[in-house]
């Protein structure tokens, strides 16, 4: 099944949709908006979904939201969902991933209109670009820096992305932006030159970072200088709070 049938959208009473695992869904209702009851969609593991809906953003009472996908907008324009979608979605708990931040379009002013740092309730958030190459361009600095998420967030995974710096609010604000921060991995970011100063952050226990072929220091701020990966030897202080620390 590529696509539930249209009719599900007059279930205006439904709370719960569960379609984890539906591998070959392509996309959810179009109406999907006018079900305005809609507390749980769960659709973990539905790989093939590649937008979505316009009105997602009327679901306002929704609490699980585990993925959006951004659709590419030579394909699904006027049917594909921006990051606007999730403005007032602030009943949103637990995981949320939002995928192909390659195909935001205006930077900051669409990014902020995701309302990120509003979702409080939200304990873990993955944030994804997906590209063939590390051909990325400034929209994806203008992009991180409008996705600062609540302060109450405990997981953050940064893919693909694509930017030489880290934005604002993690390299300069860490410790007020970021204070419940557990576990933060950093993946697949190959032009990266610098890594936010993580000794700022007061709850990491877990570093992961994979695939940042371009980096060459990380931030201290208890020091005059930034700590070389080539250095002289010495643990950068950050570590000392860190439980555990994978880099590959």
């Amino acid at each position: 099944m590529t696509a539930l049938p249209a009719s599900i959208s007059n279930l205006q009473n439904l709370q719960t949709l569960k379609l984890n695992r539906c591998y070959r869904l392509e996309q959810l209702p179009r109406d999907i908006g006018k079900m305005t009851s809609l507390r749980h969609l769960e659709i973990t593991g539905c790989r093939k979904l590649n937008h979505m809906p316009l009105g997602m953003g009327n679901l306002v009472s929704l609490q699980t939201l585990p993925l959006f996908i951004l659709g590419k907008k030579d394909l699904f324009s006027g049917v594909s969902g921006g990051l606007d979608e999730l403005s007032g979605l602030n009943c949103l708990k637990g995981v949320l991933h939002v995928v192909h931040l390659e195909h935001v379009d205006n930077g900051t002013v669409d990014s902020k209109s995701s309302n990120l740092s509003s979702k409080q309730y939200l304990e873990s958030l993955k944030l994804i670009w997906s590209r063939d190459d590390n051909s990325g361009n400034n929209e994806d600095d203008m992009v991180l820096e409008g996705l600062q998420p609540h302060q109450n967030l405990k997981v953050l995974h940064i893919a693909g992305y694509c930017g030489v710096h880290f934005p604002n609010w993690l390299m300069n604000n860490a410790a007020s932006s970021l204070p419940s921060l557990v576990e933060l991995t950093i993946e697949g970011c190959l032009r990266c030159q610098h890594l936010p100063p993580l000794d700022q952050l007061p709850s990491l226990k877990f570093l992961k970072l994979y695939s940042l072929s371009s980096l060459e220091h990380i931030n201290n701020s208890y020091s005059s200088s930034s700590s070389s990966l080539a250095g002289e030897g010495r643990e950068p202080l950050f570590f000392s709070i860190i439980e555990r620390a994978h880099t590959l």
